[in-house]
Order: C-alpha cells, then sequence, then structure tokens
C-alpha cells in the first residue's frame, strides 16, 4: 500500500513543538480553517529538532473512494431550529 507523508517541522528553534504524545489522529487545518491533513505521529522535539507527520486529507478520501467508501466531510456549524422558530447557530 503506497502513503504520503507531510513533515512538519519548525520555521526555527524559537517555535514550539507541533505535536505532544496523544495528538496522533488530530485534524491539522490552515490559517483559513481549510482541512490540511490528519497528525499521524511525530519524532518528538529534542534540543536541536522537532518532526511531526501527518497524511495529507486528499490522500485519504481518495484512497476511501478506491476502496469503496463515499466519504463527505462537513465542517462548520449546521442551523439549528430553536422552539421560537428563530434560526441560531
Amino acid at each position: 500500500m503506497d502513503t504520503k507523508e507531510w513533515a512538519i517541522v519548525p520555521y526555527d528553534k524559537t517555535w514550539r513543538p507541533f505535536s505532544n504524545d496523544g495528538d496522533s489522529g488530530a485534524v491539522i487545518i490552515d490559517a483559513r480553517g481549510r482541512m490540511g491533513g490528519l497528525l499521524t505521529g511525530g519524532a518528538g522535539a529534542t534540543d536541536s529538532t522537532d518532526i511531526s507527520y501527518a497524511t495529507p486529507a486528499h490522500f485519504l478520501l481518495e484512497n476511501m473512494e478506491k476502496n469503496g467508501f463515499k466519504a463527505n466531510i462537513h465542517i462548520g456549524q449546521q442551523e439549528k431550529k430553536v422552539e421560537d422558530g428563530k434560526k441560531r447557530g
């Protein structure tokens, strides 16, 4: 099975670690709130480096469809109706 991963490295040593223990499976978003991928692991921060790994969302969705899964992702709040008839987010 083929896989694709992003290696996420800090800009410089002043940045804090991108991920911590237990973060695997977390959704990674960009500054606009768009899903980019899922965190798959990390090498752990050291005095000289910090590397985290993620699988791009498009790669995951393509492979799910190839294997017969119809995936839909809905991000954001759904409109909700309340008893007074007014819509609230």
